[in-house]
């Protein structure tokens, strides 16, 4: 049998170690699956999954928070990454999905080098989080893309090439066109 040696990503006890203070220095998320506490029951094996899941992307999305440009956004990633480590060893498996879910979207959002969807505010201090699906439904209502003030159309016309001479001008359509009946109230 050949000798097993830990990743890098295993090896590293960064996160581990914030995470075990977070654990024991503030009070646990509560869970927004069940109602009654959650939290005081034995670890099983699927546990043990999704937080090794969760050290690797929180060791994936270490590098790409140092690289964001806006302070604002490495604040709103700090403060998601925190939120996320509150989420205890102890509390079950639904809402360390949901933990992950998060941070999954979290690491895709940061190897674009952006914050955006959900993180672009803080995380709520009093209340759970909402499984993923339902707070992109939340926030897609609150920053559209095609409200020409929202963060996401700001970032896209902050990234385009400067402009020496003539105009340029953008066109946002929505999907609500197309399952619209706007053609026939036109007749």
């Amino acid at each position: 049998m050949c000798a097993h040696t830990e990743a890098e990503w295993e090896s590293d006890k960064l996160w581990e170690d914030m995470i075990h203070d977070m654990n024991t220095s503030l009070c646990p998320m509560k869970c927004s699956i069940h109602s009654e506490d959650c939290s005081q029951r034995e670890p099983t094996i699927a546990d043990s999954l999704l937080d090794s899941e969760f050290r690797f992307l929180l060791y994936l999305a270490k590098p790409y928070v140092s690289l964001l440009d806006h302070p604002d956004d490495k604040l709103h990633a700090a403060s998601w990454i925190q939120t996320l480590c509150s989420i205890q060893e102890k509390s079950c498996p639904g809402m360390k999905g949901i933990r992950n879910d998060y941070m999954q979207a979290l690491c895709g959002y940061l190897q674009d080098l952006r914050i955006t969807g959900p993180f672009q505010d803080y995380p709520s201090a009093t209340q759970p989080l909402l499984p993923l699906h339902e707070e992109m439904k939340r926030i897609q209502e609150k920053y559209s893309f095609t409200n020409p003030a929202s963060y996401e159309a700001n970032n896209f016309l902050r990234t385009q090439p400067p402009i020496r001479n003539g105009a340029v001008c953008f066109l946002a359509v929505s999907g609500e066109l197309l399952t619209s009946n706007i053609l026939d109230s036109v007749n």
